[in-house]
């Protein structure tokens, strides 16, 4: 009867598990006050934006529009820049010449990069897709624009990746200096997120 019981609850754990440790973190945030850092700035490319400045899509933004701003950051002297936008297909040649040279003359850009996850019957390949050369070039870094979801598509944990496909994220991080990357064993850690 023990062992049964035992069986019982290993396979309901295995079952239930995940589902009871995202609710121990979810719980967490709703018994915590709300933090918002006070050193950080996020600009969206939102659907007033796309209206305003007469963009269609994402992928056809108009690149001297992210050199400008570019600009404006570099005066304002931000301590980096993390483009999350792919920038892996060529543009424009005279945007992309600006664009390369705003990166370039800011020097804390890092840019974001994508896995192309492919199947087939003999394995699982994931290539790293970079920006364009001359954006790669020009910035102080990059790193893959991924997250991993779980139930639900809640995403509650973030992978800093490897020395070799750092995440965009843990390279920001690690041009920042920030304390959390010089701990030892920090090279591939697995964190939970902690929303503001």
């Amino acid at each position: 009867a023990g062992a049964a019981l035992c069986v019982a609850v290993g396979l309901a754990l295995l079952w239930w598990g995940h589902g009871l440790v995202y609710l121990s973190y979810d719980f967490s945030f709703l018994i915590r006050e709300p933090k918002s850092p006070d050193d950080l700035l996020i600009i969206h490319l939102d659907d007033p934006s796309f209206n305003k400045l007469g963009q269609d899509n994402t992928a056809a933004w108009d690149r001297n529009l992210h050199a400008q701003l570019l600009y404006r950051l570099t005066e304002a002297d931000a301590r980096l820049v993390v483009l999350d936008i792919m920038l892996d297909l060529p543009g424009e040649p005279a945007a992309d010449t600006n664009l390369a040279r705003a990166i370039r003359e800011n020097g804390r850009v890092v840019l974001a990069a994508v896995l192309d996850s492919r199947d087939r019957k003999q394995a699982h390949v994931k290539t790293t897709i970079l920006p364009q050369p001359e954006f790669v070039e020009a910035a102080a870094g990059w790193g893959i624009a991924a997250l991993s979801t779980a139930d639900k598509a809640v995403i509650r944990h973030y992978n800093a990746g490897t020395s070799t496909k750092p995440a965009l994220a843990w390279r920001a991080a690690e041009l920042l200096e920030a304390t959390i990357t010089k701990r030892a064993h920090a090279e591939h850690p697995v964190f939970w997120l902690n929303y503001h």
